[in-house]
């Protein structure tokens, strides 16, 4: 009555490459995050250095805090 499908797995390379394309991108938004923090600091703009930390660390807040808790 029920026909099996048998439905093909993703392509493992192509999985690969897309989380190493998405894992790049993250690096090189986090090199540039810092250089940015690094330049503010150098020219004393203490708000929006501050602001800049903020901005940068909260993710992780949001994410792992939750996990710690448990």
């Amino acid at each position: 009555m029920f026909k099996d499908k048998c439905e093909k797995p993703a392509n493992p390379y192509f999985e690969f490459a897309f989380t190493l394309l998405l894992e790049a991108i993250a690096l090189f938004d986090m090199i540039g995050d810092i250089y940015l923090m690094i330049k503010m600091y150098e020219f004393n703009h203490t708000a929006w250095f501050t602001i800049s930390i903020f901005t940068t660390l909260s993710p992780f807040y949001v994410c792992y805090v939750p996990l710690l808790t448990f």
